[in-house]
């Protein structure tokens, strides 16, 4: 998807809009014992102390959640400048955050066994 498939316009979308590099938005779909989950993670810009934190949502149901969903969640960020989500604008779905320090070393099995861990609590 490219910033003209979203209703809102921000600058957002781009990690640098004078030079035109667009952000980049990684969703993962997982399906684990008949339920969805989805995780939602965005580029940062270097030279900023943006947080970092994936998005674990979930549907009501743990329900599949179809493109315009996605797309919504992600038109919301942009709408609060790289801001996920929260529970008054997304009254349909569980979210919460999962924390990461992108200068840790961390093992990635530990840290995937986190992540699986973090869903199954949503």
């Amino acid at each position: 998807l490219r910033p003209v498939d979203f209703k809102v316009d921000s600058n957002w979308f781009y990690k640098s809009k004078k030079e035109g590099r667009l952000r980049h938005i990684f969703v993962v779909e997982l399906f684990k014992n008949s339920k969805y989950f989805y995780l939602f993670e965005q580029e940062r810009r270097p030279d900023t102390q943006e947080s970092r934190s994936l998005l674990a949502i979930r549907a009501s149901g743990y329900a599949q959640i179809e493109l315009f969903g996605l797309k919504r969640i992600i038109e919301t960020t942009a709408e609060r400048e790289g801001a996920w989500p929260n529970d008054k604008q997304m009254t349909e779905i569980k979210r919460d955050y999962i924390h990461h320090s992108p200068g840790r070393r961390e093992d990635p099995v530990h840290f995937a066994r986190g992540i699986v861990e973090h869903l199954e609590r949503l």
